[in-house]
């Protein structure tokens, strides 16, 4: 095999065009990218409590971001996968409607199927009484040891279906203590009917506020 020993200019001059074009790309496309990562850095917003009451919190409660799954295609899998099994009860009448929320705390990617629908938040709102009573024993510590009794007239396991039978006993006194323990550490519905009955009804309605949650 013989090369020429000269090479004339117009032979050359295609190869040079192909490198500029090919340089001009790599130069455009290294700047779209930079683009685009100082425009997802700047969609990040911190999400904190801006609440002044509480003296010993001021905490960074997540990071938004406007990623989702009709963005990023990672989670399309995950989210197809938990729409077939939704069908599946609700075509089996096990379920009337179900919703799913998946965050990736690390990257903030997310992927949702009908994570605005509301329910009622059942045993979930033991947690903003309990708030209610710690937020007031700041203020008033001997709050936690104050006795109360645990009435017939408190008791709604006859009234409220499906409850879990409650381990008080009618007639004996717990302390404000025992009863959040056992309201948050066993989900004591009775110890919740106690603490309902007795609760400040402002202060349950403020944490209500503070907590974004109708009342």
């Amino acid at each position: 095999m013989t090369f020429p020993k000269k090479l004339v200019f117009h032979q050359i001059l295609p190869v040079l065009a192909l490198l500029i074009i090919g340089g001009s790309i790599g130069w455009l496309f290294g700047r779209k990218t930079g683009q685009n990562a100082v425009l997802y850095a700047n969609s990040i917003h911190p999400i904190r409590q801006q609440n002044s009451k509480y003296q010993y919190a001021n905490p960074l409660l997540a990071y938004d971001s406007a990623e989702s799954t009709s963005e990023f295609e990672e989670f399309k899998p995950l989210e197809q996968q938990i729409k077939d099994m939704i069908k599946q009860k609700t075509d089996s009448h096990e379920a009337d409607s179900v919703s799913v929320y998946f965050r990736d705390l690390n990257r903030g990617r997310w992927v949702g199927i009908n994570e605005n629908d509301n329910y009622n938040p059942a045993s979930l709102l033991k947690v903003p009484l309990m708030i209610a009573y710690l937020k007031q024993a700041e203020s008033n510590p001997d709050l936690l040891n104050h006795k109360i009794t645990f009435t017939a007239q408190m008791n709604t396991e006859s009234i409220i279906p499906f409850e879990t039978p409650t381990k008080l006993a009618v007639g004996s006194s717990y302390t404000v203590d025992q009863l959040l323990t056992a309201m948050i550490g066993d989900s004591d519905n009775g110890a919740k009917d106690v603490l309902l009955s007795t609760v400040d009804q402002n202060a349950l309605a403020e944490t209500y506020t503070d907590l974004g949650i109708a009342n």
